[in-house]
């Protein structure tokens, strides 16, 4: 009886692993096939239809749908986009992996215009799989550092003043014009470390304290937080802000750009998005 436990135990795990081992192909499959080489035909075959995004990005739909304009999203912005898939790892039928994303900018992302720069992030997500069917996706990705790559978020630097986005992933690796632009926009964004007289002077004509007659850093930003998400007022938000604001919220591809981008994503995607009970600590 002992032993016939035993074989039993043995049978059961060894299926378990040919399951994580089938499940773990299918999301293997989803990277390379799919995400690397655009192959929709193989996505059909991959998603189930019942397919839930519990992470979704902001404008796509949280279903199989909206994963697709995703991809096809992604793909029109990185043509080359692929993947190194450093290890993945399953838990009954859910598949954690672990890769770094490689592509050539060369379309337009998040309003930011193609640099065709070369640029990587790394991305952890987990993917449950039945059936033979990816049925739901949790994840998160570096896109703060893909954006900074695309020179629309300053770059930083860590204890040692060493940068923390390589020189070749900042530099476009084409000449002429658009070598110059790119250039000029990163000098624009190149360091966020101001004082407040020269934030202030950046600012040029914003909000004015009546009761002081001056401007007040603190004073600004609880202006802009009370007309975001208290009075939830778009064009009252946008007065709070610099001329050529960007706003990105880590770690979802969430944001804009200038003026026009972050007046659409507030409007579209964020400030009218806020549930009506929501309540400010």
């Amino acid at each position: 009886m002992k032993q016939l436990a035993i074989n039993q135990g043995k049978t059961d795990r060894r299926a378990q692993s040919n399951g994580s081992t089938a499940a773990k192909a299918v999301v293997r499959r989803n990277i390379e096939e799919v995400q690397g080489n655009g192959r929709f035909d193989v996505f059909e075959e991959l998603f189930a239809d019942d397919f839930v995004d519990h992470t979704p990005q902001p404008s796509m739909t949280p279903d199989k749908a909206g994963v697709r304009t995703l991809y096809g999203y992604i793909r029109d912005a990185f043509p080359d986009f692929h993947a190194k898939i450093h290890w993945q790892l399953a838990d009954g039928d859910c598949v954690t992996t672990y890769k770094t994303y490689y592509g050539t900018h060369e379309g337009s992302l998040l309003g930011v215009a193609p640099t065709h720069r070369k640029i990587y992030f790394e991305s952890v997500d987990v993917m449950r799989v039945r059936n033979g069917k990816i049925t739901d996706h949790w994840g998160v990705g570096n896109f703060f550092s893909l954006m900074q790559q695309l020179g629309a978020l300053p770059v930083t630097t860590d204890g040692n003043g060493s940068e923390s986005v390589p020189r070749r992933a900042r530099l476009p690796p084409r000449g002429g014009k658009q070598h110059e632009r790119a250039r000029e926009k990163s000098r624009r964004h190149q360091r966020c470390k101001y004082t407040n007289s020269e934030l202030l002077k950046k600012q040029g004509p914003m909000l004015k304290l009546e009761a002081t007659g001056s401007h007040s850093l603190d004073a600004i930003f609880d202006a802009h937080i009370a007309k975001e998400f208290v009075d939830r007022d778009v064009d009252a938000t946008m007065a709070t802000m610099v001329a050529e604001p960007y706003v990105h919220c880590v770690p979802l591809m969430t944001g804009g750009s200038c003026s026009d981008g972050v007046r659409r994503f507030y409007g579209e995607h964020f400030v009218n998005q806020i549930p009506k009970d929501a309540l400010m600590p």
